[in-house]
């Protein structure tokens, strides 16, 4: 993980992976995933911020004979309306890429928008 601040300028980059397998399996299974955030906030307490983010997974699952792919992009915005409690909205482009035709997630995706509120201790 990487994160960089400038004055009110954030970034930050994640990239993971994982390989294993069930019980019942004998080869190993990869799945990875790497994401990047861009902000910047405002106001004299920072507790304004704007920013996008990217994230896409690549995963090889139980029973599939080809990988596949998540993606998403998404515009935020939020309000730390206290230290604990932020007000955010987001406009969402995920996509679900490379499941089998028989799969219910093949073609899958989400257009649309996330408001959400959240307290932290």
């Amino acid at each position: 993980n990487g994160f960089l601040k400038v004055s009110g300028f954030e970034l930050f980059g994640t990239y993971e992976t994982a390989k294993g397998y069930s019980k019942s399996e004998t080869a190993s299974r990869k799945a990875s995933q790497y994401a990047i955030d861009a902000l910047y906030r405002i106001g004299a307490k920072e507790n304004v911020y704007f920013g996008i983010r990217y994230n896409a997974a690549k995963a090889a699952l139980a029973g599939f004979s080809n990988d596949v792919n998540i993606t998403r992009f998404a515009f935020a915005g939020g309000w730390f309306v206290t230290k604990n409690v932020l007000l955010k909205a987001e406009i969402v482009n995920q996509q679900y890429k490379d499941f089998p035709n028989t799969d219910y997630r093949a073609g899958g995706k989400f257009n649309g928008y996330v408001i959400e509120a959240a307290v932290g201790f």
